[in-house]
């Protein structure tokens, strides 16, 4: 398994400007860690079971290499002598090595790894889910008199039933300043790409391009259409998932991803949401 570039993603949001995305930002990285901590979750406790039993562990490694010939004593002194020649160092090295043994002898075993990397591409789908509605709803909380007047007329109807409502509920004693992006995020839709870019461009029309480019991206697009293949059809390749990612090689097959693959595509993904909060961060509101 790969490590998800967690370093580089984490610098690409030093310069953030908002205050009011800042606490995004943690809450992006806090995901972020979380996810990695659950995708290596397998890797560290073979790590601890190796580090924790390396005399075992090496004793292991030196009969693999045959059976000593001589008396019992020359015996002893021959695999004594092979676990001394072996990097005791080297329990990473060791590490990777015994979770592949587990995984190849042990179909539960790997079953399990399966079922790891199905609810870490659920739960990265999430991550995005969450941070286009959080960053909605704080940039137009923060620039209410200018995106707050753009989400109102552009939703008009339905806003307005909503803060009418709002306003008989609390007897007319209520302002709408800093709650309108909460308020009008209701009548968006974040649960997709096409629509979280849609709701964006919304707000900041000079800047369709960069946004539509980011939510057109292919790793984007895949994950979004692996989590719904394995939320809504058991993991199967649908009809749904071949014509959001153009291909149709695997219709019927069930979803397969290991953890160099995982990280690959989860770096390349949380690298792009970190660009996209740079760029709403940086962007001027449409007129």
């Amino acid at each position: 398994m790969s490590s998800i570039n967690v370093k580089e993603i984490f610098e690409e949001l030093i310069e953030v400007n908002s205050t009011e995305i800042l606490p995004i930002c943690e809450s992006f990285k806090s995901n972020i860690n979380n996810l990695q901590n659950v995708c290596f979750l397998p890797v560290s406790i073979a790590h601890a079971a190796v580090d924790q039993t390396a005399w075992i562990e090496r004793f292991r490694r030196a009969t693999q290499k045959g059976e000593p010939e001589g008396t019992k004593e020359e015996k002893k002194v021959e695999i004594e002598r092979r676990m001394e020649e072996l990097d005791n160092s080297d329990n990473v090295g060791w590490t990777l090595t015994v979770l592949d043994d587990l995984v190849e002898q042990e179909e539960s075993v790997r079953a399990a790894i399966t079922s790891l990397f199905h609810l870490s591409v659920i739960n990265l789908w999430t991550i995005i889910e969450t941070l286009s509605l959080d960053l909605w709803i704080a940039v137009v909380n923060e620039h209410h008199t200018t995106l707050g007047k753009i989400v109102v007329n552009d939703k008009k109807e339905q806003i307005s039933r909503t803060l009418t409502n709002i306003l008989v509920e609390n007897s007319f004693e209520i302002s709408f300043k800093d709650r309108i992006g909460s308020i009008a995020s209701s009548a968006y839709d974040f649960t997709g790409t096409k629509d979280i870019s849609k709701s964006f461009v919304t707000l900041f029309k000079t800047q369709r391009t960069a946004i539509e480019t980011i939510f057109k991206s292919s790793e984007l697009v895949r994950v979004q259409a692996m989590r719904n293949a394995l939320v809504h059809n058991g993991g199967i390749i649908d009809e749904a998932y071949c014509r959001m990612t153009k291909d149709n090689s695997k219709l019927g097959e069930h979803i397969k991803i290991n953890g160099k693959e995982f990280s690959e595509l989860s770096s390349c993904v949380l690298s792009l949401c970190s660009k996209f909060i740079k760029l709403v961060d940086g962007a001027t509101p449409s007129a």
